[in-house]
């Protein structure tokens, strides 16, 4: 058995891993830490998908699947002036 507890990540993607809150830690982030998490799901997803298409291993779409419930469940965790700050910028408020 390898020593490497992520043999599909790359480096960069473990250390992103190690850094990215679980969803019950989200409620202490700062509105600015929330959005880092929020993408770091976001590239962590994609790049698990795109494995699984390249190579068809479900264990890769199930890791997207992960990755895609947990940056949901970051998204649902912003406070609603986070919310408001986002919708202005895009103009919709």
């Amino acid at each position: 058995m390898s020593a490497n507890p992520a043999p599909f990540f790359t480096s960069t993607q473990r250390q992103a891993v190690s850094d990215s809150a679980s969803p019950s830690h989200t409620a202490e982030m700062t509105d600015q830490e929330l959005e880092e998490h929020i993408e770091t799901c976001g590239v962590l997803m994609l790049a698990a998908y795109a494995r699984y298409e390249a190579s068809g291993c479900f264990g890769d779409r199930g890791t997207a699947d992960m990755w895609m419930r947990t940056q949901a469940e970051a998204i649902k965790a912003r406070s609603p002036a986070q919310v408001a700050r986002l919708d202005a910028a895009k103009g919709v408020a």
